[in-house]
């Protein structure tokens, strides 16, 4: 594993890594011209140098080099995702050379996800293989990608559940724990996910313009790599200024566990609806872009403020608005 770091040239802009190699000092331009994503390849050429590249490998020893990928690029969750995703294929395939991998081969474990666990799962997997397949395309291991000649599994539309301002207001007053309880209130008027709410910190909160940044840090990094600001309406506001008396001295916003914050946040909505609800953490986000778009916020806001990376997943929300679709078009009557 080469020993490597970075520079930028100051005539064209662009980083360059900077190794040595059997005692020779060489460089290699990352054609990038932002730090960050300069930071990407050099993590990639630490993992994987070209040279070392052998012509055929299993796909045992492929996980271990993309594992190691993944560690260095992406989220805790996608890593998780990663080993589970492999050990399925693994399961159902068998270790073999990667080019020996077929069309059929891939059909058949998308087919047997669908019938032994759920259309959901498999489209998870789908998701996660893919994109490995496609860097060992990049890494030279396969000429094509054919997870991309098979259609993505597609579970049936669903209206995501979400909560009413009543509702959301019911379910508070379930939750014992205050800071469990800020934070179900932060991420209501914010759409804030989990993690961006966990990796949070006081440094990010303006309060004179009241505005939350959603940035990288270098503990965190945001889905979509892209940084984003939240305007706090006057609930979210008040709720972080009283938090913020007894956590002046902290960097971190929030310090409660992640698990604890989702079994709350759940026993809370079985007390209110009842232990068949569908209700999780993430249907805070869900009721965020919902109750904006009921309300008649255009989708290109609710899409920004959301940080969703196509218009697509936020035009999800419009299919849920039931009654007020039904007075607003009475409108023109």
């Amino acid at each position: 594993m080469p020993t490597a770091s970075i520079f930028k040239n100051k005539r064209s802009g662009v980083y360059y890594i900077q190794y040595t190699e059997k005692g020779i000092r060489k460089q290699k331009s990352t054609r990038k011209q932002k730090k960050d994503e300069a930071y990407v390849v050099l993590k990639d050429f630490i993992i994987r140098p070209d040279r070392q590249r052998p012509t055929e490998i299993t796909l045992l020893l492929f996980r271990e080099e993309y594992k190691k990928f993944s560690e260095g690029y992406h989220t805790l969750s996608t890593q998780s995702a990663v080993v589970d995703g492999f050990r399925w294929f693994e399961m159902i395939i068998s270790n073999r050379i990667l080019t020996s991998i077929t069309l059929r081969d891939i059909d058949q474990f998308i087919t047997h996800l669908k019938l032994k666990t759920s259309i959901h799962t498999a489209r998870k997997h789908y998701i996660t293989l893919a994109a490995a397949f496609q860097k060992a395309v990049e890494w030279g291991y396969l000429t094509e990608n054919l997870w991309r000649k098979v259609k993505r599994p597609k579970p049936p539309q669903v209206d995501a559940p979400f909560i009413t301002l009543d509702d959301f207001k019911k379910i508070v007053e379930k939750i014992c724990h205050s800071e469990t309880r800020t934070i179900v209130t932060v991420a209501f008027n914010t759409g804030m996910r989990r993690g961006e709410l966990i990796g949070l910190r006081w440094s990010s909160i303006d309060f004179t313009n009241r505005l939350i940044t959603i940035q990288n840090t270098d503990t965190f990094t945001t889905k979509n790599k892209k940084q984003r600001l939240i305007p706090m309406n006057e609930e979210c506001l008040s709720t972080l200024r009283e938090h913020w008396k007894n956590r002046k001295d902290e960097v971190l916003v929030f310090t409660v566990l992640p698990d604890m914050v989702q079994h709350q946040f759940k026993r809370a909505c079985s007390a209110v609806f009842g232990k068949q609800t569908k209700l999780h953490f993430h249907s805070l986000r869900h009721s965020f872009c919902s109750n904006l778009i009921r309300r008649g916020a255009d989708i290109r806001v609710v899409q920004s403020l959301a940080g969703h990376s196509s218009l697509v997943v936020t035009e999800k929300y419009t299919h849920s608005l039931g009654s007020d679709a039904i007075n607003a078009v009475n409108l023109l009557n």
